[in-house]
């Protein structure tokens, strides 16, 4: 298991990083096509704006893994150890919830959007929503895995 999560945990950093370089360079390239010579290329900022969509979706779901997600700490910081450990299971239990209705419906807009084309890039748009169940997949997993690693640390205190 630890395996398959290091893995998965690579793949998606390797993913995540690539697509931030890629939104890089296309704006870099956007910014000197507007200036330089007066006139861009429309489908670039459409590329970039799924880009980000999936950067901010796989480094959620990275987040998840870490648990370094924002909290509001009112009630878990003056809290025992036992305490903050069930409220931090609370929030992972939560947030595994809130990825499967994304997920859920994710897999409902692939169905109704799959053969729906983007206006610039001719993209499809059921591979560009095909991120949602694909982050509901990994920050389940994630967080399933960070709620394992809290509750035996909290085991072995």
């Amino acid at each position: 298991m630890q395996r398959l999560v290091a893995a998965a945990e690579s793949i998606v950093g390797a993913v995540s990083v690539g697509a931030l370089l890629s939104f890089v360079l296309f704006t870099f390239t956007q910014v000197v096509l507007r200036y330089a010579f007066g006139s861009s290329l429309s489908w670039f900022d459409e590329i970039n704006r799924y880009l980000f969509i999936w950067m901010v979706f796989l480094a959620t779901s990275l987040a998840a893994l870490e648990g370094s997600h924002i909290v509001i700490d009112m009630f878990s910081a003056n809290a025992s150890s036992r305490t903050r450990v069930v409220l931090s299971l609370v929030g992972d239990a939560a947030f595994i919830a809130f990825a499967l209705i994304i997920g859920y419906g994710g897999l409902h807009l692939i169905q109704v959007n799959y053969n729906a084309i983007t206006a610039a890039a001719g993209l499809r748009m059921g591979l560009v929503q095909a991120i949602l169940p694909i982050f509901a997949v990994l920050a389940t997993l994630f967080s399933i895995v960070h709620a394992w690693r809290v509750a035996t640390a909290s085991n072995r205190e």
